[in-house]
C-alpha cells in the first residue's frame, strides 16, 4: 500500500515524511578528519584517489557507493555528480554499504545519517573552512549541502484504513519527534534561539 523511498515521486502522489542529511563516513580508524565538498566531489569522479590529497597520509581513497539503479544513489548523483570513480565498489542496499565501510580501513562512501552509528563520520567544510553541522535545523534550513526527502508514496487507488491512519499521524507531534530521534529532520517547524546562530 505504501511505499518509504528517497527518490522523488514524480507524477505520483506521495508525502513529504522527513528530510535526511547524507554524510560521508570512513571507518573507525578512517583518519579522515574533514572534507570540502569539492573534494567530495573529486574522489567521487576519481580526481583524487589517494588520502595524502586529504590529509590522511600515503594510503589510498577506496570509494564504496550503492548500485547506479537504487534511488538513494541517484540522489547523491544529483548533488555530487553523475561520475563515478572506475574503482567504486557496489552496493545493493545502504545497510550492506555501510557494513562494508565498517570493515575496509581505507573505505570512503555516503550514507543517510542515521546509518552512520556505528561509523566515523567525515565532517564537510565549505568553501571557507567552516564546518557544515548535519544536524535537524540545518538540514530543514538547507545550510547543509547533502540531504534527501523521504517520502511515502502511495497507489492512485483508495487506500486501506491502516494505510490512511498512517499517512495522517505522520503529522503527529510524537511521530516528528521520533523522526527527530533517529537523526531526521521532520516536516514541523523548528525554531533556534539567537544565542545558538552563531
Amino acid at each position: 500500500d505504501l511505499v518509504l523511498t528517497a527518490a522523488d515521486p514524480g507524477g505520483r502522489e506521495g508525502h513529504l515524511v522527513a528530510i535526511e542529511a547524507l554524510v560521508p563516513v570512513t571507518a573507525q580508524d578512517g583518519r579522515i578528519e574533514s572534507l570540502s565538498l569539492a573534494d567530495l566531489r573529486a574522489v567521487f569522479d576519481g580526481t583524487i584517489t589517494g588520502r595524502a590529497a586529504l590529509g590522511g597520509g600515503a594510503a589510498p581513497v577506496v570509494l564504496h557507493v550503492l548500485d547506479a539503479t537504487h534511488p538513494l544513489q541517484q540522489v547523491i548523483a544529483q548533488q555530487l555528480g553523475p561520475a563515478i570513480a572506475p574503482g567504486a565498489i557496489r552496493h545493493p542496499d545502504p545497510y550492506r554499504l555501510a557494513d562494508a565501510v565498517a570493515r575496509d580501513p581505507w573505505a570512503l562512501a555516503v550514507l543517510p545519517a542515521r546509518l552512520s552509528a556505528d561509523l566515523h563520520r567525515v565532517a564537510l567544510s565549505d568553501g571557507c573552512g567552516t564546518r557544515l553541522r548535519a544536524d535537524a535545523f540545518a538540514v530543514a534550513a538547507g545550510d547543509y549541502p547533502l540531504s534527501t526527502g523521504l517520502f511515502v508514496v502511495a497507489p492512485p487507488r483508495r487506500r486501506s484504513a491502516i494505510s490512511r491512519d498512517l499517512l495522517a499521524s505522520l503529522a503527529h507531534p510524537r511521530m516528528q519527534e521520533s523522526l527527530a530521534a533517529r537523526g531526521v529532520a521532520g516536516t514541523e517547524l523548528l525554531r533556534l534561539p539567537v544565542t545558538a546562530q552563531g
